[in-house]
């Protein structure tokens, strides 16, 4: 699905990521952790085409992917983090109408969306109006919107109330059974959600948690 190969990643001198091999399989959800300033967020930024390694490359179902091939693939990758692809302008319904035309998709999916999420009641007022919730299931909602085939979500359940964190587990255990993929960067996850994978970054180093 979506790999790295050898990626490496300098912040002025300092090293961020020491030639990282990793790779996002269909139908698992990966958990990736680590202490603050560690690269979690770089890491994510780099696999969502938001910025480039120093070093190594980034694959798309086993070929480097190159700028250009980026507006494709956005159909199979979602993302949610630092970078909300939205505007503060726009309505929430606004905000994914304009994103499902991108994707090619009815603007009635942004309806379907906003209710899925719990913003049926919030869809028509602009979106600096939202509370950081109310955002963050925004955010979420655009990311799952086109059916992506694996989901990059940097720090999802922040921000999140009980109910919230609750419906982003259903639905990431809905998009598992679906045989989608998931990477999920977070410093603590709610025990119900099933994680197949666990990772750990540090020092420029990425591990698989149990590993020695």
């Amino acid at each position: 699905m979506l790999a790295l190969e050898g990626v490496s990643r300098y912040r002025g001198e300092r090293l961020l990521l020491r030639r990282i091999h990793f790779r996002l399989s269909p139908g698992r959800l990966t958990l990736l952790q680590g202490p603050n300033g560690a690269g979690k967020t770089t890491l994510w930024r780099i696999l969502g085409g938001l910025l480039l390694p120093d070093e190594g490359r980034v694959l798309w179902e086993g070929k480097p992917l190159r700028r250009e091939d980026w507006p494709r693939v956005y159909r199979e990758v979602g993302l949610s983090g630092s970078e909300p692809f939205l505007h503060e302008d726009l309505t929430g319904y606004e905000n994914l109408a304009f994103w499902a035309t991108a994707f090619g998709l009815p603007p009635s999916k942004a309806r379907a969306w906003l209710e899925r999420m719990g913003l049926e009641r919030a869809g028509d007022l602009p979106l600096h109006r939202y509370s950081l919730g109310q955002r963050k299931r925004l955010s979420l909602a655009r990311a799952f919107l086109p059916g992506p085939s694996l989901v990059l979500l940097d720090e999802p359940f922040s921000s999140l109330d009980r109910d919230g964190q609750k419906l982003l587990a259903d639905l990431l255990r809905e998009h598992r059974t679906r045989g989608g993929g998931a990477l999920i960067i977070q410093h603590e996850v709610p025990g119900y959600l099933p994680v197949d994978e666990q990772y750990w970054l540090e020092g420029g180093t990425l591990r698989p948690v149990g590993s020695p």
